[in-house]
This record gives structure tokens, C-alpha cells and sequence, in this order.
């Protein structure tokens, strides 16, 4: 192979490369913002645009004495809307997120003042697909406590 094929051959792979990480960015940042406009619909007592927001209909929720896991997004609706009725403030904070083309997993942790009691922390694990309306939970493993 000639030398001027070869640097034609590195130039090409280092701007795919460039382009690779460019698109990964803009995917994590998707999913942080996924989160974060979610912090706020809780923020709100606005359970249904959080489900709407954050979570696919097919989702699968598992977490720190849980009885069984929870499956599908109406089942879930419970649980958000007594999150939502009993949290006066929660932040959430992305601490770490990886993405492939359709699925992505994000790590978190909740701080949550409740309208009764102590601060509370939540970690969790999101597993999100990629559906037509953007990111989208379909996994959630939780725990108290924080990262």
C-alpha cells in the first residue's frame, strides 16, 4: 500500500472516529436531559408527563424491598404517583452514562426531600431503548442510599 493511501486511510478513520464520539455526546446528553426534564415533572406533581417523559410502556422496575418487580408503565403509575404526592424537592444527578445505536444505560442518584421526614437518596440503574419518541426507560434497578 502506498504512503499516500495510508495517511488518505488514517485521515478517514480519525474524522469517522471524531464523528463516533461527536454522535455519542449528543446521544448521552439526550438521555441526561430525559432525566432532568423528568426531575422537573416531579418537581411539579406532574406524574403523568413523568412517565410520559421517562418511561417506555413496557418497562420493568425492580428495587430495595420491592415485593416483585413491577411490569408495564400502568402498573408503575402507582408508585410515580405516590413519589410525586409525597417528595417536596428530589434532584436527580447523572453520574454515569454509556450508549450503543439502541440501547443506552445511565446510573443516578435521587437526593429527595420528603414532604414528611428526613432527605432521602435513591441510586439507580436506567436501562433506556431507543423508541420513535426518544430515549426511553425499560429497565430500573434501585437502591437507597448514594453513589
Amino acid at each position: 500500500m502506498n504512503n499516500m493511501l495510508k495517511k488518505s486511510i488514517a485521515a478517514l478513520l480519525s474524522v469517522l472516529a471524531l464523528c463516533a464520539s461527536h454522535i455519542q455526546a449528543s446521544e448521552i446528553e439526550a438521555i441526561e436531559n430525559v432525566i432532568k426534564q423528568s426531575e422537573a415533572a416531579v418537581n411539579s406533581a406532574a406524574p403523568d408527563k413523568w412517565a410520559e417523559i421517562m418511561y417506555s410502556d413496557k418497562v420493568i422496575v425492580v428495587g430495595e424491598g420491592a415485593p416483585a418487580s413491577i411490569r408495564g408503565l400502568d402498573a408503575l403509575m402507582s408508585t410515580i404517583k405516590g413519589v410525586t404526592s409525597s417528595v417536596k424537592r428530589c434532584s436527580i444527578n447523572v453520574n454515569d452514562a454509556r450508549v450503543t445505536d439502541q440501547i443506552s444505560w445511565a446510573f443516578a442518584t435521587w437526593m429527595c426531600q420528603p414532604t414528611e421526614g428526613e432527605p432521602f437518596s435513591v441510586r439507580a440503574l436506567y436501562v433506556l431503548e431507543k423508541e420513535q419518541s426518544g430515549w426511553k426507560v425499560t429497565a430500573e434497578m434501585y437502591t437507597m442510599g448514594e453513589m
